[in-house]
């Protein structure tokens, strides 16, 4: 099964988090970190599970804060950012993309 996981700095050390679910245009991530809305965050996203394939780096806004989690807002500066998640997506099952 594959699965996708969200890396990034959370202020203390860099850690993995569960990815809920995901759309090109932005996320849900498990993590008992939160930060602000409007903060900006670099992270790496990669497929993990029986596909393994290269991570995509990019940025994502914190648009909302939950109990569970950061809901967050990919930033594209340019077209070719956005194709890099476009094809990351390809390989994200459905089932994955929207639990």
């Amino acid at each position: 099964m594959v699965h996708v996981a969200a890396n990034y700095l959370d202020g203390t050390a860099c850690a993995r988090h569960i990815v809920k679910d995901i759309s090109i245009a932005g996320a849900f991530i498990f993590a008992e970190f939160k930060w602000m809305p409007g903060t900006i965050v670099t992270m790496t996203l990669e497929r993990t599970g029986s596909y393994v394939s290269p991570p995509v780096v990019l940025r994502a806004k914190v648009v909302r804060c939950t109990p569970d989690g950061l809901g967050v807002q990919f930033v594209f500066l340019s077209k070719g950012e956005r194709q890099s998640i476009v094809e990351f997506m390809k390989g994200v099952p459905e089932a994955e993309r929207r639990r």
